[in-house]
């Protein structure tokens, strides 16, 4: 797995990486100021050719659970996006693990790992389906 950390908008070097890619990951808060550029994103690398399926939204930085309900109504409306399951939480502890080189799913809190491998497995999971549509 190779993972590449680009900037936040579409370019010809974003869509290019974005199609020679299993799946795209989006990160985004819950929050009307990053769904909205998030959701324009999506719709320009959709526009330029890379399939929906290919391209996750996972949230980041929630900081009530009832904000990921709200912002999944939000992405349903917004022409059926959807994110993936799970989501991190703001919390100085995924902050610390990071710091010193540790995955969100190896802070010192069992409950934010848990959720952290929450996340995770819903990025797997998509892999797994890509590969497997594209093996078929």
């Amino acid at each position: 797995m190779l993972v590449i950390d680009t900037p936040g908008w579409t370019d010809e070097r974003t869509v290019e990486r974005a199609h020679s890619s299993h799946m795209t990951v989006l990160p985004s808060k819950p929050t009307m100021e990053d769904l909205v550029p998030t959701i324009r994103l999506q719709d320009r690398m959709e526009k330029a050719g890379v399939p929906r399926e290919r391209i996750a939204i996972a949230f980041n930085e929630v900081l009530r659970e009832s904000e990921v309900v709200e912002a999944r109504e939000f992405l349903a409306k917004a022409g059926g996006k959807e994110a993936l399951d799970g989501f991190l939480r703001t919390m100085k502890s995924y902050r610390d693990a990071r710091a010193t080189g540790r995955a969100v799913t190896e802070t010192t809190l069992r409950a934010l790992n848990n959720e952290g491998h929450k996340l995770i497995d819903g990025i797997m999971g998509r892999i797994e389906t890509m590969a497997n549509a594209l093996s078929a």
